[in-house]
């Protein structure tokens, strides 16, 4: 996670006692800039190959090579379908990912081994406190949360029996705004 937060006081019409100063002047933007890295990931399906019961939790699949991210997610690129956050197949048509055998527990490191894809955001204010006195002022206030519109795709599918399997099919964030005034006395 890394975050990067600016206030800049605006220096237009800072000076002055005349109404276009008071109304105009004093104004501040801030922003807010967070980016933080996917979350991590694990291929498997609640099946119970190993036989040990009800309550076995998520069997883990066997990973069969490296995952391989797909070009629109790793160049910018497009692919055939690009939904695919990474391949579900190898280059010769084979699975990437298969069941663990009956009566075995998969014994790779398979737990949290992939992260799926960051996000980013850039949110934003301007500002401007009214005073009346040194004791009492509004303060009006505009906030934009998502300022960019810049969409962060949600965790791909890890369910392997899933026709969706490998694929990235919604997104999160949509661009809110927000005014506010405020009366502190």
């Amino acid at each position: 996670l890394a975050q990067m937060t600016a206030v800049y006081a605006l220096p237009f019409f800072k000076n002055g006692n005349n109404l276009s100063h008071k109304l105009l002047g004093g104004w501040s933007i801030d922003g807010v800039f967070i980016y933080q890295s996917g979350s991590p990931f694990s291929i498997g399906t609640g099946t119970d190959y190993a036989g040990v019961g009800p309550g076995g939790g998520t069997q883990y699949w066997v990973v069969n090579g490296p995952l391989r991210v797909s070009d629109q997610y790793s160049q910018g690129g497009t692919a055939a379908d690009s939904n695919f956050y990474f391949q579900t197949t190898t280059a010769s048509g084979t699975a990437e990912f298969t069941p663990p055998p009956n009566g075995t527990i998969n014994t790779q490191r398979v737990r949290d081994m992939f992260y799926g894809p960051g996000s980013w955001n850039f949110n934003s204010a301007i500002f401007k406190d009214f005073r009346m006195n040194d004791r009492v002022r509004f303060t009006l206030r505009w906030e934009q949360y998502d300022t960019l519109n810049h969409p962060n795709w949600s965790g791909p599918n890890t369910t392997p029996t899933s026709a969706a399997f490998g694929k990235i099919t919604s997104k999160s964030g949509n661009r809110d705004q927000q005014l506010a005034l405020r009366f502190t006395f």
